[in-house]
């Protein structure tokens, strides 16, 4: 039973024990790993280079650093984002939906943008509307260009 025991727990996640039947005494051994953290940490980055998602990203936890909010590293992941979606993305969805007749078509902006910039970009588009209906554009061309960059803006 004290053999039972003692394999129970020196069990971990690599499984149980297998103690040969030539062994008498079974002894537990406590073994340290020294700088896990640090090891942790730099796998962690080599991840974020590797995906190019930007490690606060990627792991979900707040900007280190002095004077750090965060923006740069949201930038940076939002145009990989946007150059996925263009390269791969846009190409393909095009052709698809040209073959069933959707036609134009665009991505979303990025639901972490700051709404007083995003009602100042509504705000532009409605005013350059006002300007070209002044102008003496058409109805249907400015109510096409407010579909297509209010669209832009997050509506």
């Amino acid at each position: 039973m004290r053999r039972l025991e003692v394999m129970e727990n020196m069990r971990s996640v690599f499984g149980a024990s297998i103690i040969d039947q030539t062994d008498e005494e079974v002894v537990t051994v406590s073994q340290t790993l020294p700088d896990l953290a640090a090891a942790d940490a730099v796998s962690l980055r080599r991840l974020a280079m590797v995906t190019r998602i930007p490690l606060p990203i990627l792991v979900g936890e707040s900007v280190q650093g002095l004077n750090s909010s965060g923006n740069v590293e949201s930038e940076t992941f939002d145009d990989m984002i946007r150059q996925i979606q263009h390269r791969y993305l846009f190409p393909a969805l095009r052709s698809l939906f040209d073959k069933i007749g959707i036609g134009k078509f665009s991505f979303k902006k990025n639901f972490r943008d700051n709404t007083t910039d995003i009602l100042k970009q509504q705000q532009l588009v409605l005013q350059n509307a006002q300007a070209m209906q002044d102008l003496g554009m058409s109805v249907d061309d400015v109510t096409e260009y407010i579909r297509e960059n209010l669209g832009k803006t997050g509506l």
